[in-house]
Formats: structure tokens, C-alpha cells, sequence
């Protein structure tokens, strides 16, 4: 039995979004202990892939900041060291960081592993922040390219370990207690959580208190949830609003709120961790996204989840009461998805329909693919996005299948395979570095060579933000982060892992290039079969 750490110092909703990776952790055959903050850990109990939950307090989370600022300069507070001591873990042979937290990198490097290349995640080693495995890399180079990102959260998480494509049916995990300590309104209930952590990521107040009209109008029960700090957001609603809304926020435990999701029909929020627990539960969640949220991200994890999204940095009010009230009515089976697509074409609003295994859209990573119900076609863009998200779910298990010499259907004039093919050449060159600098000889010329291959990234870079270039965001973006994620090394292996990269995104590009041409004679990406 393989006895692995799993350290997740995130919110709420990153807890449950880690879960899908702990059930299939388990279902391998290992022990699991998860490290989490004190606050959230109650949702994680009873869940069956767990062995045991460790909590560390929410005030031990400002050492992030002293340890993101310190650990360049060997520069770790004693608090870390006392907590870590204080802890007592034992020797682990695997450990997986699966927040970005700095206090859980440091952790991660100095948990005892007995198998030095069993880390996964972001680590902490010395003076040097590194995420080891693909899935890592990608996890930090997708703040660069989210709109060509067709990964959700969960995946991604579930794919850190690299260890091989996951087997079990990916399902999210939530303690819910089996009672209430009130009694709610009998009916078709809809929850509404209108607060978030963050202001600009709340729908108007205004908005709410008519959706809340508007559904009891339909013959449904609103409902107003969320955590302590939404009350008084609540309150302004339900004063807004013309009839009386039943307020609960600040009145459930985590396990109690599961408990009271589960109970409704639908729940309308942005994303929050209120999200991530209906969808725990199996409750359908309407998503509200912009802002800083991203659909193909973090939407709730599940099939028949709905997301309206604004551009990303949108102000939510850009998301209109129409396509909103239209969504809730379609999830709750009162119009079609035609007529939903009216309100949408007619407001200009993008909307997406979570599903999971997707006959469209296999992959070895499976997992969360995403339907367009603002419209019944899809783009160029959006087909080869779906394409890279194939090719890149082969790599962070095994390198990607290379495209067969004699296929000729592919464009070789298309811009993957130029890209492709500059990337060969760089390939070639390091490989030559790595020889030269292993025979001692041609110092100058790889200097030089080093040198070109450098501006040759920057040039890629810097092509990347024109409009033909920018759906290969996610290959060129990766690339730059994969190649800072390499661990120190001699000049030789340096060069070769550099080879090793250069070979791998070029793989990747012509089994997009590849995967699109064979979509082509297939139903497109967000088709309805």
C-alpha cells in the first residue's frame, strides 16, 4: 500500500474540487492523509478515501506571505518550523502539493518522502519554488491563456500525479449533516447565494431581489443562503424585494449548507465555494461568472451545470436579469433550450452547459467538457482549443503520439505545423549543445547557439498575442513554464531537457493539428448529438 500526502491549504471550494483526485488515490490501492485549514476540514470528514485529516489553523495562513518573500534568502519564519514539528507526520511515499499556497510548498519539500521523485505539485526545495509534473507547469502557465483553456480545476488536480489516466468515475465528495436545525418552505426551491469574497465578483443586489420575484411568480421558493458575511447583503436583498424571502444565511454549518443545497432544485451563484458544495451534492447550479472567474476553469464540477459568462474583467452587471431568469426556467425544466438560445443570441450572452465524459470529446484524462448553448455551432478557435486540450491530456501522463510521417491531409503550411517545425530546429540545436558541451569543445558556437535559442522563445512569445498566433497560447505558454520549472542541472542536461521540451510542444501542436483534422468529419464540439 502507497501511503501519499495530500496538502490543500485552499478555501472551501478548493477542498472539494481536490476530492475527485483523493477517491482515485484510494481506489489505487493508498493510504490518504490530507492536510487542510482548520475552517473547512469538516467537509472532508466521513469521506471514505480519506485516512486522516490534519487542520492547521487559519491564522497560521499570513506565513505565506513571509515565506513567498523569505525563502529566495533561506528566510523561513520559526512559526513554519514549529508547525511543522508540531504536526508529527511520518515518512510518506508520495506527496502531493495541490494548492498554490507558499506555506503548503515549503510543507511539501520538507515532508519526509521516501521516494525523492514522488513529489508532485508546487514544492519548496532550497531557494528555488519549482511545480514538478506537467499538469503543474500547466496549472501556472494557464493564468496566460485561460480563454483558449478547456480544462477545468478538478482535472487538472486529478492529472498532478502523472502516475497514469485516472480509472475511477470523477465525483466530487461533501460532508452533509442529515438534519436541518430549521425547517424550510415546502416547493421547488431555488437557493441564491449572492455574496462572494471578492465584491466585484456579486451580481447586483437589484438583480437578485427580481430574479427572487420572478422565480415565485413561477410558482417556485427562493431561498437566500450564504455564509455570515452575506447577511447583510441578504438583508438589502430581501428588503428590496416585494414579498418575503426566507434569509439563512449565516445560519448553516459547511455540512448544514450541503445538507440544505441538496435539498433544492437549483442554486444561482458566482463562483463561489457554495457552488462546488451544490454540485458535491448533485444540486444543478446556474454559475454567474466574470469578473476574475472563468468558465472552463472552475465551473461547478458535474453534467447540467449551466455558466453565464461575461469577458473575463467584466463587471457582473454585464450578465442581464433576461439571460439569467431564462437559465433558471431551463434548468428547471420550464423552456426549452431553444427558446433559451433566443434570450441569449438576443442579449449577447455566452452560456455553457457542463457535461461529463462527453462522446465528443474522449480523452485519457476524461473528466468535465463544456457544451456552447449560446449557439449550436461552434468556432475555429474553439475546435482546435478542444483539439489541444486532447493533445495536452496524452502528455501529462505520456508523451504525445507523433502524428504519422506519411499522413498528408495535414496542412503542412498551417501555422501549428510552422510553429512545429521551428520548434524542431530548436530541438536540434540544443541537442547539439548538449554534445558539444559533453565533448568539450565549440564553446563559442554555444554560447551563440544558447543565445539564439532564447531570442528564438522570446520572438514566439511576443508572436503569441497576434490574433493568428493566439490560439497556440496554451502550447507557447506552457513551453515558457515548463522549461522555468526544470530543478538546477548541469549545462549538458540542461540543454537536453531543453531538447526534450522543445520535442514535446511540437509533439503537442501536430496532435492538435492532427485531432482537428479528424473532428472535422465528425459532429463539431458543442453539437447536440
Amino acid at each position: 500500500m502507497c501511503r501519499t500526502f495530500v496538502i490543500q491549504l485552499g478555501r472551501l471550494g478548493d477542498v472539494i474540487q481536490t476530492t475527485p483526485l483523493l477517491r482515485e488515490l484510494a481506489a489505487r490501492g493508498d493510504a490518504v492523509d490530507v492536510l487542510v485549514l482548520d475552517s473547512v476540514h469538516t467537509s472532508l470528514l466521513g469521506c471514505p478515501a480519506v485516512a486522516n485529516v490534519i487542520t492547521i489553523s487559519d491564522q497560521l495562513k499570513p506565513l505565506d506571505e513571509a515565506i513567498a518573500c523569505g525563502f529566495p534568502h533561506r528566510r523561513i519564519p520559526i512559526e513554519a518550523f514549529d508547525l511543522l514539528a508540531g504536526l508529527h507526520l511520518p515518512p510518506y511515499d508520495r506527496v502531493i502539493h495541490a494548492s498554490h499556497a507558499p506555506l503548503g510548498c515549503w510543507l511539501s519539500g520538507k515532508t519526509h518522502c521516501t521516494n525523492p521523485d514522488a513529489r508532485y505539485g508546487g514544492i519548496i526545495l532550497d531557494r528555488e519554488c519549482l511545480y514538478l509534473g506537467p499538469a503543474s507547469a500547466y496549472r501556472i502557465a494557464v493564468l496566460q491563456f485561460r480563454e483558449q483553456n478547456l480544462f477545468n480545476l478538478v482535472d487538472l488536480i486529478r492529472a498532478i500525479p502523472g502516475i497514469a489516466p485516472p480509472s475511477a468515475q470523477p465525483r466530487l465528495y461533501a460532508n452533509q449533516s442529515s438534519e436541518l436545525p430549521f425547517d424550510l418552505p415546502r416547493g421547488r426551491r431555488v437557493a441564491l447565494n449572492p455574496g462572494t469574497s471578492d465584491a466585484a465578483r456579486c451580481w447586483p443586489a437589484e438583480n437578485f431581489a427580481c430574479l427572487a420575484e420572478a422565480l415565485s411568480t413561477a410558482g417556485f421558493v427562493p431561498l437566500l443562503v450564504g455564509a455570515p458575511s452575506d447577511l447583510e447583503l441578504c438583508e438589502k436583498i430581501a428588503a428590496a424585494a416585494r414579498f418575503a424571502i426566507p434569509i439563512f444565511a449565516g445560519r448553516t454549518t459547511i455540512t448544514e449548507m450541503a445538507a440544505l443545497l441538496a435539498r433544492c432544485d437549483l442554486l444561482v451563484s458566482s463562483d463561489t465555494g457554495a457552488a462546488h458544495l451544490a454540485a458535491a451534492v448533485g444540486t444543478t447550479v446556474l454559475g454567474l461568472y466574470g469578473a476574475s472567474a472563468w468558465f472552463a476553469e472552475t465551473a461547478p464540477y458535474g453534467s447540467n451545470n449551466i455558466i453565464l459568462q461575461t469577458s473575463l474583467n467584466a463587471p457582473m452587471s454585464a450578465i442581464s436579469f433576461d439571460s439569467v431568469f431564462a437559465a433558471a426556467q431551463n434548468r428547471l425544466g420550464r423552456i426549452s433550450a431553444v427558446e433559451l438560445r433566443k434570450v441569449l443570441v438576443a442579449q449577447n450572452q455566452s452560456a455553457w452547459e457542463t457535461l461529463i465524459d462527453s462522446p465528443y470529446s474522449a480523452d485519457p484524462l476524461g473528466g468535465l467538457t463544456y457544451s456552447a448553448v449560446h449557439s449550436d455551432s461552434s468556432t475555429d478557435g474553439e475546435r482546435f482549443a478542444h483539439s489541444l486540450r486532447l493533445a495536452f491530456a496524452n502528455k501529462f501522463f505520456t508523451p504525445p503520439v507523433p502524428v504519422e510521417a506519411g499522413r498528408r491531409d495535414l496542412d503542412a503550411q498551417s501555422i501549428p505545423e510552422l510553429v512545429a517545425r521551428t520548434f524542431d530546429r530548436m530541438q536540434t540545436t540544443a541537442t547539439l549543445c548538449a554534445d558539444s558541451v559533453e565533448n568539450g569543445i565549440g564553446r563559442n558556437e554555444i554560447q551563440s547557439a544558447a543565445k539564439a535559442l532564447l531570442v528564438a522563445t522570446d520572438k514566439i512569445r511576443v508572436l503569441v498575442n497576434k490574433s493568428a498566433w493566439r490560439a497556440l497560447g496554451p502550447v507557447i505558454h506552457d513551453l515558457d513554464w515548463q522549461l522555468r520549472m526544470l530543478p538546477e542541472l548541469g549545462p549538458a542536461a540542461t540543454f537536453r531537457a531543453h531538447a526534450n521540451q522543445y520535442a514535446s510542444a511540437a509533439l503537442v501542436l501536430r496532435s492538435a493539428n492532427a485531432y482537428q483534422m479528424d473532428a472535422s468529419k465528425k459532429p463539431p464540439h458543442g453539437a447536440k448529438p
